[in-house]
């Protein structure tokens, strides 16, 4: 019994970590686009309140996501790390409507 509950956490954190590699593959490229697209704060089709309505939440909420996937891909890549409360921002986003 102890045997299978080894395996089952074994796999459940090498499933885990696969899902993190998807997601860590991502960030720099999220991140690229956002300030390419020119959708950030004072770019030329910044993302603003009303395109997040539907989603219940404000550019600044939005923008505060982005910061945490700069400190994600720094953490990845070993680069400086600013702290913060992240987890409040990944609260927000957990639940918005209109996905």
């Amino acid at each position: 019994m102890a045997n299978e509950q080894k395996k089952a956490f074994i796999i459940d954190l090498i499933r885990d970590s696969q899902d993190l590699v998807n997601v860590a593959d991502k960030l720099a490229d999220q991140n690229k686009e956002y300030f390419d697209s020119g959708y950030n704060g004072g770019g030329a089709d910044a993302i603003a309140d009303a395109d997040l309505a539907v989603h219940d939440m404000t550019a600044a909420e939005f923008t505060s996501y982005i910061t945490l996937i700069q400190q994600l891909d720094n953490f990845m890549t070993n680069a400086a790390v600013t702290t913060g409360d992240y987890k409040a921002t990944l609260n927000k986003m957990r639940r918005a409507p209109g996905i």
